[in-house]
């Protein structure tokens, strides 16, 4: 058997919650002295706990957590819960992660319009380009990340050092999913296509550019067919 404090070391659980566990019946001691009162656990006792902490996470109130344990929730059903709420958690993390990208996006974009009122707009002509990319639907626009390391891995096996990393999109209007998305990478030459990995030379384009201040930088490109 194991003293209160103890027990508490071995479950990560602190000695004032497990008394309060006791007291609530949810997971009473082996044996109590009756002499110091002192509380004794076993180790066995672990994996009650265990589903007792997990019910809890699930969002159970205790009077819950108490009722369930009492039926005898399984493993089986325990493990299933737990990944509804495992995949339930991801998607809400996924959705801030994707609402913390738009908020960065229009915060830049006031940055610029605040920057660019001190600058004039000129039409600058972009000559033809050899690029390397990787096309593919995809979930949305932030999961373009995961088109690169294809084309990266191309440009390493063919010895080629690669530039600036763009991302295009075929699309004719935004889309919240199934994104037409291409991610390449800017070329000084000519390289085989391959693997997935298209090699072509963009076309001449004309771009808005700001100017000012001795500074001059792109801040919105035509689209690309």
């Amino acid at each position: 058997m194991l003293k209160i404090g103890d027990f508490s070391r071995l479950s990560g659980i602190s000695i004032k919650t497990l008394r309060y566990y006791d007291d609530l019946g949810l997971l009473k001691p082996v044996e109590v002295d009756p002499f110091t009162g002192y509380r004794y656990y076993s180790a066995r006792q672990l994996p009650r706990l265990y589903r007792l902490l997990a019910l809890k996470d699930l969002g159970f109130s205790l009077e819950q957590v108490s009722q369930l344990l009492a039926e005898g929730v399984s493993a089986d059903q325990l493990r299933g819960m737990l990944r509804l709420r495992q995949a339930e958690q991801q998607q809400r993390v996924d959705e801030e992660q994707e609402r913390l990208t738009r908020v960065a996006v229009r915060l830049r974009l006031i940055e610029m319009e605040i920057t660019l009122s001190n600058y004039d707009v000129i039409l600058k002509n972009i000559p033809t380009q050899w690029i390397a990319s990787a096309r593919q639907i995809i979930a949305n626009y932030q999961a373009v990340g995961q088109l690169y390391p294809s084309v990266f891995g191309h440009l390493e096996r063919h010895g080629a050092p690669g530039g600036l990393s763009v991302a295009l999109w075929h699309d004719g209007e935004t889309k919240d999913s199934d994104v037409d998305a291409e991610a390449g990478v800017y070329l000084d030459r000519a390289l085989p296509s391959g693997e997935g990995v298209a090699v072509y030379q963009l076309p001449a384009i004309t771009t808005a550019a700001s100017s000012g201040y001795g500074k001059t930088w792109s801040v919105c490109q035509s689209a690309l067919a």
